[in-house]
């Protein structure tokens, strides 16, 4: 049966990736028997470098993108400009679900007009 022992909140300082490594030292049950357990790896991924300000990357509509990629509170012309030059970033190429604007499955230039659009 898989059983959540813990949440952790990680923030990143800044745009990119990390490795995140899970080691179990020790786990018993009331009695003291010894019990197997999986930790599993993982990676973070910091949202895109923000030319203004040091705010994480919000979604300020509720639609499960990040459209406020500045973290200032809302959709504006500055979020388009650092999409347009974090495009490349890992931290928007492997965040597919938080930056694919026309859901066509892929992180291009159509993503960065149709945040544009969105803007108007």
């Amino acid at each position: 049966m898989d059983v959540s022992l813990a949440t952790l909140d990680i923030r990143a300082n800044s745009g990119g990736t990390t490795d995140l490594t899970v080691s179990i030292e020790q786990m018993d049950d009331e009695t003291g028997d010894a019990i197997e357990a999986e930790a599993r790896n993982g990676v973070v991924i910091g949202g895109p470098r923000t030319v203004v300000g040091s705010d994480a990357p919000t979604d300020p509509d509720g639609d499960g993108y990040f459209e406020d990629l500045n973290g200032n509170g809302r959709l504006d012309y500055e979020d388009v400009r650092v999409l347009f030059l974090n495009l490349d970033s890992d931290s928007v190429q492997l965040n597919t679900g938080a930056y694919d604007f026309n859901e066509n499955g892929q992180i291009d230039y159509a993503d960065v007009t149709e945040l544009y659009e969105e803007v108007n």
